[in-house]
């Protein structure tokens, strides 16, 4: 399977493909080699744990569709100018679209990573990719009341509240399409999953 890569401003982001994640689990230099960049000892962030990368494996093995559709890594192309690409973070989609037209997409960074508007650049990448697709009519996020930066990302990219979240105590937002969506804004690259250099 091939990667997708959607390139923003300073970032890009390679969605997974099995031998990224297979080899994050197993093999963390072969994973910077494959990502082409500096991954962090304290990896992975937040809210992202070994039980959330299985699943995304599984999902990959299971369904080529899915190739798009779910965790994108963060890698920062320049940090403090110095050119040394870094993993920053994931954000992602939680699979395809749903039959009325829904995405959902979530983010986490590493802590030493955020405030610099990395997830905010990162979920508009998702958005633009979204509304690239005629069937998706609405992306959502869910978050925590006491979230706040979570919640600024959100409110940065267009979002607004609808009400309670799945998990007890969440809030969702959304993002309906908008009447015209130009084409999409970031390039799409396809690139060999197993390549050293993905990038």
């Amino acid at each position: 399977m091939t990667s997708t890569i959607l390139r923003t401003s300073r970032l890009d982001l390679v969605g997974c493909t099995a031998d990224l994640l297979r080899a994050e689990g197993e093999d963390r230099g072969h994973f910077a080699q494959l990502l082409d960049a500096r991954v962090p000892d304290e990896w992975p962030p937040d809210l992202y744990d070994d039980s959330a990368r299985l699943w995304s494996l599984g999902q990959v093995e299971s369904d080529s569709e899915v190739e798009g559709w779910l965790t994108y890594y963060v890698v920062v192309r320049s940090v403090d100018g110095l050119g040394e690409r870094e993993l920053v973070g994931i954000v992602g989609y939680k699979g395809l679209p749903t039959i009325d037209g829904t995405v959902e997409v979530g983010y986490s960074l590493m802590a030493a990573h955020r405030h610099l508007g990395y997830a905010s650049e990162a979920v508009a990448a998702l958005v633009e990719r979204s509304f690239a697709f005629p069937q998706v009519l609405r992306v959502a996020a869910e978050t925590f009341p006491d979230l706040t930066a979570s919640i600024l990302v959100l409110e940065r990219n267009g979002f607004t509240v609808v009400g309670e979240g799945s998990d007890e105590g969440s809030i969702r937002f959304e993002l309906a399409r908008p009447h015209e969506h130009p084409v999409m804004g970031v390039a799409r690259s396809q690139v060999a999953g197993d390549s050293p250099g993905l990038l």
